[in-house]
């Protein structure tokens, strides 16, 4: 009697259990599928070297994103937050070009491959070309596994996609967007980041002639006056001559790769020493190499060099 009540019980515990694996079998429970790719799926890419336009799966899209941003070496939680943030990104474009649909914003499509414009770009052929087949065997699966894992969540700010720009290595502070662009924008401020000071090219040197720079210049009278810098340490003003520059301005005359930098004449000679590479706003990617090596999540790489803004699934309503 005692087993036949052992029995009952056993049979009573995992009935539910076994009501379940049956009705699944036989119809009953429908597994509803998990979508491969989210609404606006496609991406309008205008490739500037061919001054044409295609259409890529957004899987596609993000992976040559990474390719061209991130090398494979960086660890995975850095490579998804890239991720992340180049498909906001992306989402902020497109709102931005369905709010203001008489501008191209410079070129036709969604983004450009130009990083310089929008965000770099490389299709695995061109990645093979560049690097190597040995390479693109080795790097393709980490950077799918990166895309895949985090393949529809942006950063958002007040509930919508958040402009998640990016740069390669700060000079020890990122820049605000409002010393950069005069646009003020509270997830984009100075903050830290002054573990990028570790980073190979941190520092870089631009010297020349003096007649070198007073022909770029266009003036014969360069002689260095007042200064002003960011919050984050750059050139926001630069007097030369009779004239005022800002840094922007001066990086781009001489090819500098940041804004953050010292000019110096010595004997015959202009020379910038320069700190940081891009122009500084949002995300270091150097400085979220170091803080997932650190332990950190790409939560909380993206939490820190976007401040107030939230992580949620998002897909762009065509």
């Amino acid at each position: 009697m005692k087993k036949k009540w052992i029995v009952l019980y056993f049979i009573l515990l995992f009935l539910p259990f076994i009501v379940v694996l049956v009705m699944g079998k036989m119809g009953f429970f429908e597994e509803k599928p998990t979508p491969d790719l989210p609404k606006g799926s496609t991406v309008t890419l205008y490739r500037t070297e061919s001054k044409t336009t295609q259409t890529l799966p957004l899987k596609d899209y993000l992976w040559g994103v990474l390719a061209g941003e991130m090398p494979a070496s960086y660890p995975q939680e850095a490579l998804k937050a890239q991720v992340v943030a180049s498909y906001s990104y992306l989402l902020h474009r497109k709102e931005s070009i369905r709010s203001h649909p008489d501008s191209d914003f410079g070129h036709s499509g969604d983004v450009c491959d130009n990083p310089a414009h929008c965000k770099a770009y490389l299709s695995p052929a061109d990645a093979a070309e560049k690097w190597g087949t040995d390479w693109l065997d080795s790097s393709e699966p980490i950077f799918n596994s990166a895309v895949e894992e985090v393949l529809g969540t942006a950063v958002l700010y007040d509930d919508a996609p958040a402009n998640t720009v990016f740069h390669a290595i700060s000079g020890g502070k990122t820049e605000s967007a409002k010393d950069i662009w005069g646009a003020e924008i509270p997830y984009l401020q100075s903050l830290d980041s002054s573990w990028d000071r570790q980073a190979k090219g941190f520092s870089s040197e631009v010297t020349l002639s003096l007649e070198e720079f007073s022909k770029i210049l266009k003036q014969e009278n360069y002689a260095l006056g007042a200064i002003t810098n960011t919050n984050g340490g750059s050139v926001n003003t630069i007097r030369l001559g009779e004239k005022t520059y800002t840094g922007q301005e001066i990086r781009a005359l001489f090819g500098l790769r940041s804004t953050r930098f010292t000019l110096e004449f010595k004997k015959d000679q202009a020379i910038f020493k320069v700190c940081g590479y891009g122009h500084q706003v949002g995300m270091s990617q150097h400085g979220a190499c170091i803080l997932a090596e650190e332990g950190y999540t790409y939560q909380e790489i993206l939490a820190y060099y976007y401040p107030h803004t939230t992580l949620a699934k998002y897909y762009f309503d065509e």
